[in-house]
């Protein structure tokens, strides 16, 4: 009897033990991952939900889960950083669709001209499942997860020559633009005359002339000083140059998919929270701006500007069968939902990292 007793006491405890291992903590393994900081300055809400991420992970995992925080004099610029996420040498970061489009043709999609009724737009580009299946095509193309998209400000125009009030203003202007070749496109159809740097040579660039302006937004034009070689803004809004954030496959590969779940929940999470704060951060730029002398100016005739973009649009569906689906469906989106009502006085959870 008690011979019996310990055989049937020993397979109790074996079965305890095979089933802690299948359903025990998620996050037994301690893991920690190196996250590239591009951030140049503290008014960027677009670095802030990244931020929020990797304290919600590190919160939820209970600690298993740490993050690494590799400086942008380490990590590289932007290019290099998409690069490095690419290669497995960095494990996640901030990417952003004008670097992502040198990888991927569907990314281009994410900066077509005038495609959203920004700023509200974000948010559901950041939650609808069209976005998401566009997504999966651009990190099967461009090597790397992405998490989600992120918040930004949408951009326009700002010069040092004249108000841009409608089309035929723009013409002739040596505008600033990011790398991609998708976007230095879509400028020249506008009649102005595109052209690349570095971020950090811009400064010296917009007052010396070798740019009359570049394509920009109240939080950049304000955080670095860009209001005192550059007087006209001239809003537009005609896309946000989506951010996302990336993780390398192999860092990915790694986590258990209960880890990965945290991973998508946490991100979509903390960028949505996010999205309060950075309108009341465009706010405040905007009247930094001002007060130091520029002039601020709506454009009058945006239909225009649609129309001369077009073959921008024609040879990106050409180019992408993802991109055309996406573009559709952005479409579709405004026909039912023209606008999207926000509260943006909520408050919006501080971080560690910001």
């Amino acid at each position: 009897m008690g011979r019996r007793f310990i055989v049937a006491g020993t397979i109790v405890f074996l079965l305890v033990c095979v089933l802690t291992q299948m359903t025990g903590p998620a996050f037994a393994q301690k893991k920690e991952f190196r996250w590239a900081d591009n951030m140049y300055n503290n008014r960027r809400t677009d670095y802030e939900g990244a931020y929020r991420m990797m304290d919600l992970v590190e919160e939820r995992s209970k600690g298993q889960i740490t993050f690494k925080r590799i400086n942008k004099s380490i990590a590289g610029n932007l290019a290099q950083t998409t690069e490095a996420i690419q290669k497995g040498a960095l494990d996640l970061g901030d990417v952003w669709a004008p670097i992502v489009t040198m990888h991927s043709k569907a990314a281009g999609a994410l900066i077509m001209p005038f495609l959203f009724n920004l700023p509200e737009d974000m948010l559901w580009n950041v939650t609808s499942p069209e976005t998401r299946e566009l997504l999966d095509v651009i990190e099967k193309e461009a090597g790397f997860k992405i998490l989600t998209t992120g918040i930004y400000e949408e951009r326009s125009f700002i010069n040092n020559k004249r108000p841009i009030k409608r089309l035929e203003d723009v013409k002739g202007l040596r505008i600033r633009v990011l790398e991609s070749p998708d976007e230095q496109y879509w400028v020249a159809l506008t009649g102005a005359r595109p052209g690349p740097s570095t971020f950090p040579e811009l400064y010296q660039m917009l007052k010396t002339g070798v740019f009359d302006g570049y394509d920009g937004n109240f939080m950049v034009h304000e955080s670095m000083k860009y209001y005192e070689v550059n007087k006209y803004i001239s809003i537009m809004g005609y896309h946000y140059i989506t951010n996302m954030f990336a993780m390398s496959w192999k860092a990915w590969n790694s986590l258990t998919p209960a880890e990965q779940k945290l991973f998508m929940d946490t991100a979509k999470e903390a960028v949505i929270a996010s999205y309060p704060k950075s309108r009341r951060i465009v706010e405040r730029a905007r009247k930094v701006c001002e007060a130091n002398g520029n002039i601020v100016n709506e454009v009058e005739d945006l239909d225009k500007w649609r129309e001369v973009v077009k073959p921008a649009y024609e040879r990106k569906m050409n180019e992408s069968p993802a991109a055309k689906k996406f573009m559709e469906a952005v479409w579709d989106y405004h026909k039912k939902y023209p606008r999207w009502p926000t509260e943006v006085s909520q408050p919006v959870p501080t971080s560690k990292w910001f």
